[in-house]
């Protein structure tokens, strides 16, 4: 049979836990917030698709970028000093 210090000890367990719970529940309402907010998404998954979008066109920058950069230097190399 549990005596009062076991029954104790599970209160407070059950109280940090629910204290965590309610922070955890809390952080997760502002990030929602904050995606709301910062990129119109109204769910994670709308979060997901949002953020491969990005990543997709990152890329495509990226890319984009290099192949410019490298016509720069093809064009301007005798200017720069031969540097590729």
């Amino acid at each position: 049979m549990p005596d009062l210090n076991d029954v104790a000890e599970l209160k407070d367990k059950v109280t940090r836990l629910q204290r965590d719970r309610d922070r955890a529940s809390g952080a997760l309402e502002e990030a929602m917030k904050s995606l709301a907010e910062e990129f119109g998404c109204k769910s994670l998954e709308e979060a997901e698709e949002k953020l491969e979008q990005m990543k997709v066109k990152e890329e495509d920058s990226r890319k984009r970028f290099e192949t410019g950069l490298a016509e720069f230097r093809k064009t301007w190399a005798a200017v720069l000093g031969g540097a590729s």
